[in-house]
């Protein structure tokens, strides 16, 4: 294992690589306060280290966020083929088979019901199991996820309005 230095970053030492914000925007709409944002700071204590545990958890977790964005660019760039006539809506709902949610009724509104429940049950993972993990193990993290946390709670609230 490396140990810190000034060359190692953080993720090198840490094990566990983020994905770099590209900076695109879908919407001059912010939905949030970005400075209002809880942050952990520039660099963890040098002493915090992750197990392999740690690191996989950390891992398949940037792994489930990304693998949700690539899907989510799909389905709007399916949904911009449909718009702009280049693919028709039947075509359209025949191509979500390629995703990762199957279902035997393929209509945009069922798989947009079960892509739904999937980031709910995510979250729900993550309410359940990786934040109380989190809040034991690194203290600093504990502002990010209570942000996290009141947001994702958000979105469960209004996904159940008739």
């Amino acid at each position: 294992m490396t140990t810190p230095n000034e060359t190692t970053s953080q993720y090198e030492r840490l094990g566990v690589f983020p994905t770099v914000d590209t900076g695109v925007r879908l919407s001059g709409t912010q939905l949030w306060d970005e400075s209002a944002r809880p942050r952990r700071g520039l660099r963890p204590p040098a002493d915090v280290t992750y197990t392999r545990v740690g690191r996989a958890v950390g891992s398949h977790l940037i792994s489930v966020h990304d693998h949700l964005r690539d899907e989510l660019d799909q389905i709007r760039q399916l949904v911009d083929s449909v718009e702009s006539g280049v693919v028709s809506p039947a075509d359209a709902v025949a191509s979500l088979d390629e995703f990762a949610i199957r279902q035997n009724n393929w209509t945009i509104g069922a798989y947009c019901a079960a892509y739904y429940r999937m980031i709910a049950l995510h979250h729900g993972l993550e309410d359940s199991d990786i934040f109380p993990h989190l809040r034991t193990c690194e203290v600093q993290l504990e502002p990010v996820i209570d942000r996290t946390h009141r947001r994702a709670s958000r979105h469960s609230r209004r996904s159940r309005r008739p």
